[in-house]
Order: structure tokens, then sequence, then C-alpha cells
């Protein structure tokens, strides 16, 4: 999460308060600047009735905000997980509910947060992708269905990303030999992977989770889509990772099956590409590790 929390803005754009009043139908008493991210301005905005929280579409690529409302809805639907309430959508913000954080986790947050996450990968469909096309951190996600996971997995997250890359200027042979190698093992590397097509947050690292003030488990910003558990669990594993206790109590519902290291890789191949396409040619050599586990 980037931004500044708490700073007060004296003065916001009147057509744009006004536009929040007729939505929530409050008046607003003020406004404090707050985290929405690294790529969002966001506010708490304080009413009589309590704050909201309201992101803005300033800076964002068309439609980021409908994604990202259209994602917590599924994820609400399962009702396995908690994540913020919409409570309203125009072209120029998102508002939703407003959830105070606590610093510290309890405990048991952990734990929770793995049993949650298990349930939450029960909630299946047919079928893998979305019905609505989004995004992941500013990049495209496409989500309609091409035949079975593999095939998804590759025409639909991994070769986006790879010819990204490439436009980007992915910097040297040996990762462009791995990738190669790659597609001439495909779909091998995924070989074992589960038939259920699970709900998934689809973005689910460290910074997507909140704690609450009562300690409850938040999950924030989702890239939703159906698919293999295990892509959104292989994430959980990069960018600080989460805690040994939230892997037990997940895997005491949902066992990890066989050659799961090997798919795991996979998994975070997309992620790191993902990165690669977003903050730049830092991401390469985790990109190159990577692929060597895949292909080795």
């Amino acid at each position: 999460m980037c931004g500044i929390d708490g700073e007060i803005e004296s003065s916001m754009n009147l057509e744009l308060r006004e536009s929040l009043q007729a939505v929530l139908e409050r008046k607003i008493r003020d406004l404090l600047l707050v985290s929405g991210g690294c790529i969002s301005e966001a506010w708490q905005v304080r009413t009589a009735e309590g704050s909201v929280f309201v992101k803005l579409s300033k800076g964002l690529l068309p439609g980021m905000l409908k994604a990202e409302a259209e994602g917590l809805y599924e994820l609400a639907k399962s009702d396995a997980i908690r994540v913020p309430k919409v409570i309203g959508l125009t072209k120029d913000f998102l508002i939703l509910e407003f959830i105070p954080k606590a610093i510290n986790p309890p405990t048991d947050f952990w734990p929770i947060l793995g049993r949650q996450l298990a349930y939450l990968h029960a909630y299946c469909q047919k079928i893998p992708g979305f019905h609505k096309d989004n995004f992941i951190g500013r990049n495209p996600q496409k989500n309609n269905c091409i035949g079975e996971w593999k095939e998804f997995f590759w025409q639909r997250r991994l070769l986006p990303q790879w010819e990204m890359a490439v436009q980007r200027g992915m910097p040297n042979i040996r990762i462009k030999l791995l990738w190669h190698k790659l597609e001439s093992l495909w779909p091998a590397p995924l070989e074992g992977s589960s038939l259920q097509v699970s709900l998934l947050h689809g973005d689910l690292w460290s910074g997507n989770v909140l704690v609450t003030t009562n300690g409850e488990p938040v999950v924030i910003d989702p890239a939703v889509y159906y698919g293999d558990a295990e892509a959104d669990l292989s994430l959980t594993y990069l960018f600080g990772g989460f805690p040994p206790e939230f892997y037990q109590a997940y895997h005491e519902i949902r066992p990890k099956s066989e050659g799961f290291a090997r798919r795991q890789n996979v998994y975070q191949l997309y992620h790191l590409l993902n990165h690669f396409n977003l903050f730049g040619k830092s991401y390469a050599h985790s990109v190159e590790f990577c692929l060597r586990e895949i292909t080795h």
C-alpha cells in the first residue's frame, strides 16, 4: 500500500464533493487523504453518519474502478472472507465501506485467514476465467475462457505478460531461451493441477490483507477470476510472504497436492512478469530464476 495517511485536504474539487454528497445522500464534514494503493488516490470521507472510503479514477485506466467493484461483489458472494462493501460507483470514484485498521494482528489472525482462504477456494464454477476482463495492477487481465485450465493459464496469463515484457525490453537472451524451453514443455509444468475451478482473489499478497481493529482479516484490491486454487496460494509466498501458521491452517482444509513446488513456480512466474512490466528491469533476475526452476 502506498500513500499518505491522515493528511487533511482543506479544499477539494467542488464538483466531486457535490457528486459524492449526491451519491451518499449525506453532508460531507471533511476529507482525509489516505492510502489507496500505489496507483490510486483515495480519501476517508467523514460524514455525520460515519466515514466511507473513496477511490478516485484520477490516474487510473478506464474501467479499473468498475473491475475492482465487480471483483469485490464476486468475493462477497462466497461468504467466505470479508471484503469492503461497495457503496457506490461512478465514472469518477468508487465508494467503499471504511474499515479502521489495526497495526498488529492478534495471534489467531493468520490461522483464521488461512481457513477463510480455503473456504473461498471451495466456491467453484465449471470453467476457468471470469465474465469480465479486469486488471492485475495497471496491466490488463483477459478472462474469457479458452479451453481447460492449462490452456487458459498459458493463453490468458503467461503469454500476454511475456509479449508485453518483450515489448518493454526483456533484457537478456538467457531469459528468452528459458522461455522458449518452457513453451516447448507446456503443458507439462502444470501437470497435476486441480480440476476444480475455484474462486480466486487473484492478487493475494500481504499488502492486500488488512487487520481490522477487532482483529478480523479483510482482503482488498482483487483481480478476481476462477482457476486452480494453487494460483492464489502461490502468490502468498512472494513479496514478503505469509507466516507458517497461515499455511498450516489452510492445508488442514485443503491438503497440499503432489507436485505443488513446480506448479508454484509457474504461478509465481505470472506475477513476476507482471512486476517486470509494471516496475522495470529490477525483476528480470527473479523472472530468470523462476524460469530455471520450472524448466530444469
